[in-house]
């Protein structure tokens, strides 16, 4: 007989090994795929029924109402938000201002985009619905610009005075701890 056969049984056991290796890995991959699709199934948000976009032809009272509590919330989100941040080393944290407003900005522009998609300011502006909600609409189109010119103010703010701020905070607890010190004891 020749050596053929002799040596493809000698690698045998290895290539079953290296096939149900591939299979298991094949088997794990299918199964992390099903379980990702069926995860995304049973966490899938259904939308709420005032996500329904208004009509534009006869929009009801209601919904620009509901429009109007939209935009003040994002407007009122924006202001706080930057004002929060620049409070914070005033309380002597040196606090990562950019990742914050980043988190923040994240969810604040998905708000907006709902809002656009549910009131449908973009298509407002281009024809004329009334005055209240051509206004209403102009501030939704003008809250970007003012979300960027707080970011604006919040990275200059953070380069040049939290630093400061936060320096001065920890001198002013330092002097409050040695006063303190002080006067116990005077007190004794």
């Amino acid at each position: 007989m020749s050596p053929e056969p002799k040596k493809s049984n000698e690698f045998r056991r290895y290539r079953q090994f290296l096939t149900g290796l591939y299979l298991a890995a094949a088997a794990c991959g299918v199964m992390l795929l099903v379980i990702s699709v069926v995860f995304q199934l049973a966490t899938r948000i259904e939308p709420e029924p005032s996500n329904v976009q208004i009509s534009l032809s006869q929009p009801a009272s209601g919904q620009l109402l509901h429009c109007h509590n939209k935009v003040s919330e994002l407007y009122q989100e924006l202001g706080k938000t930057t004002a929060q941040l620049v409070v914070q080393p005033a309380n002597g944290k040196r606090p990562q201002i950019g990742a914050q407003w980043q988190e923040f900005s994240r969810n604040w522009k998905k708000d907006w985009k709902q809002a656009d998609h549910i009131c449908r300011f973009s298509e407002a502006l281009k024809t004329h619905r009334g005055v209240a909600y051509g206004r209403l609409a102009r501030v939704h189109h003008d809250l970007p610009t003012m979300h960027l010119k707080y970011q604006s103010l919040l990275i200059q703010f953070d380069k040049q005075q939290a630093a400061e701020l936060v320096r001065m905070r920890r001198a002013l607890d330092r002097s409050r701890t040695a006063l303190v010190e002080a006067a116990n004891r005077e007190a004794r």
